[in-house]
């Protein structure tokens, strides 16, 4: 295709009677005419997105990452297996220790919730309670040994399949614990040591109480037997 091109810009120059030189000069442009490649038939310029974003002005969004995340559903964390390196526990600090006591006792709290009202049910005339030890004039009832042997059997089971779940709820409730004690230091001037123990006091041992007492009459209430034997009452 070159080469006949070539030929007819010759012979058109031998038409017209040019001189040498002018031959020369026509060969050279015909010559550079056929070197000259369509605009349709060169292949497309690639660019990356890094040059694309640049010459359109706009920046290439960045990847959402911390806060702006998307959040997992509640449920997928909890079930989630947790993550707890030595940097991470660090950062929570006794905010991490406070949420599993809290976790720990709620579980506990349960458990003798489901143990009353399964003892309760399976012997109608005992009662949990034994008759106490008496300390000056306080006197602390104790356990009897068969509910005893009912709870350690739902903590066996139950509280050792709840392990991985206990972990991961205290790793999602340390965070609340550090807010509840940076506002006790903040608003209310109370020390470090004084806004943990406040917060063990309404947390762990008020929060377990009370959890216990309106669980295990909800429980009676449920299986339909009375909390105490009338022997008892």
């Amino acid at each position: 295709m070159a080469n006949w091109r070539i030929t007819r810009w010759l012979a058109l120059a031998t038409v017209l009677g040019l001189s040498a030189p002018g031959a020369a000069f026509v060969t050279s442009r015909a010559r550079a005419h056929t070197m000259r490649v369509p605009s349709t038939m060169r292949p497309p310029v690639l660019c990356s997105d890094a040059s694309a974003s640049s010459s359109s002005g706009k920046e290439p969004a960045p990847e959402a990452t911390g806060e702006d995340a998307p959040q997992r559903p509640w449920y997928k964390r909890i079930l989630q297996r947790p993550k707890f390196d030595r940097a991470s526990l660090t950062k929570l600090g006794s905010s991490m220790v406070l949420s599993y006591g809290f976790v720990s006792n709620m579980n506990a709290g349960f458990l003798i919730i489901i143990s009353w009202a399964t003892f309760r049910r399976a012997n109608p005339l005992l009662s949990p309670l034994t008759a106490g030890t008496a300390l000056g004039p306080l006197v602390i009832p104790g356990l009897s040994a068969k509910f005893l042997l009912v709870y350690g059997g739902y903590y066996a089971t139950v509280g050792n399949l709840l392990r991985p779940v206990r972990i991961a709820l205290a790793g999602l409730l340390a965070p609340a614990f550090t807010r509840a004690i940076k506002v006790l230091k903040e608003r209310f001037g109370l020390p470090q040591a004084g806004a943990i123990g406040l917060v063990v006091f309404v947390a762990n041992f008020l929060g377990t109480w009370a959890l216990i007492l309106v669980g295990v009459r909800l429980a009676c209430i449920i299986a339909g037997v009375p909390v105490f034997p009338p022997a008892a009452a």
